[in-house]
Formats: C-alpha cells, structure tokens, sequence
C-alpha cells in the first residue's frame, strides 16, 4: 500500500496541472460553440426585424437549423457523446488531456490501474475487518 501511495503522490501533482489545463481548454471550445449559436441568433434576429423580412431571412434560417442538426449528428457518431454543452466539454477534456498526457509522457492508464488497485485494496482491508 505504501508503494502504491509512494508512485501516486507524484502523479498526482502531475495530473491535476494536466486536468486543469484540459478544462481551460474545454471551457474555451464550449464558449466557441456557444458564440456561434449566439451569432446565428442574433444575424437572424437582425435580418428578420431590422434589415429584411421574414419571407427573405427564412430559408436561411432552415439551412442553420439543418446545418446545425447535421453537426449535432457528425458530433455525436463521431465521439458518441450527447451534443450538449457538457458532452461538448467532457469530449474536448478527455481528448485535450489525453493529448497533453502524452506530450508530457504520462500513462493515464498506469495512473488509473494504480487507483483502482489502491481502492481495491482498500475494500479488501475493510471487508476483511
């Protein structure tokens, strides 16, 4: 136990900096979802009350929303996530600290065997207790 304690303790440091700096990341790819929508609104908003009418806005309009479910789909074949923000933003974590994991030579999955071995042994300990 104290082996496995010894090799986390300095992973840990490590994959907390790598985690925060994946969130950053993933909170920015968020936002820039969320501005193109917010655009698109705000154009068809625009275009519908102030600069046209709604008979020339319209079939613009129905290809956002058509281009908008086509990425939605794209999205979620493609990382089978839900196209939510939070699917947004746990798919550009996972893949953001998975690339700085290995930029900076850390194996996530010797990190998270060792975790689970520690908890394992941990229940182990309690249950035979």
């Amino acid at each position: 136990m104290a082996l496995i304690d010894d090799t986390l303790k300095p992973m840990e440091s490590e994959i907390s900096n790598l985690k925060e700096q994946a969130n950053v990341a993933s909170h920015r790819t968020a936002n820039a979802f969320l501005t193109a929508f917010c655009v698109q609104y705000a154009l068809t908003q625009y275009g519908t009350y102030v600069a046209f009418s709604w008979d020339i806005i319209e079939p613009f309009c129905c290809t956002m929303t058509l281009a908008d479910s086509l990425l939605a789909y794209c999205f979620w074949i493609w990382s089978g996530q839900p196209y939510d923000m939070d699917g947004l933003k746990r798919f550009y974590f996972d893949r953001r600290l998975k690339k700085m994991a290995k930029k900076n030579s850390f194996d996530i999955h010797y990190y998270n065997n060792l975790k689970e071995r520690k908890q394992d042994i941990v229940e182990k300990l309690k249950n035979n207790m």
